[in-house]
């Protein structure tokens, strides 16, 4: 993120980063200074879990939105079509 930070905010940045247990470098510790794995197994699985289920659950819902407009078109052209046929029954 420095590259982001005005040189003039840089320090409260730093600062504020300590103080909420992340030194230089970007590492996460504890409150005595130990390095903190960013999430447990466990965690990570659900939230992969989570994520393909949110993935899949949108890709089906876009599927499903796609193939309802498919049909909307395709019943529009049907009736199209038959206003046509029936302009030409008219005229004969």
């Amino acid at each position: 993120m420095r590259p982001f930070i005005p040189d003039q905010d840089i320090g409260y940045f730093e600062t504020f980063l300590e103080s909420i247990g992340i030194r230089e470098g970007g590492i996460l510790t504890d409150s005595f200074g130990r390095i903190k794995r960013s999430m447990s197994n466990t965690s990570a699985s659900a939230v992969r879990s989570y994520d393909s289920w949110s993935l899949r659950s949108e890709s089906e819902s876009f599927n499903r939105m796609i193939t309802d407009i498919t049909h909307d078109i395709e019943a529009l052209a049907r009736d199209e079509e038959e206003e046509e046929e029936e302009e030409e029954d008219n005229y004969l």
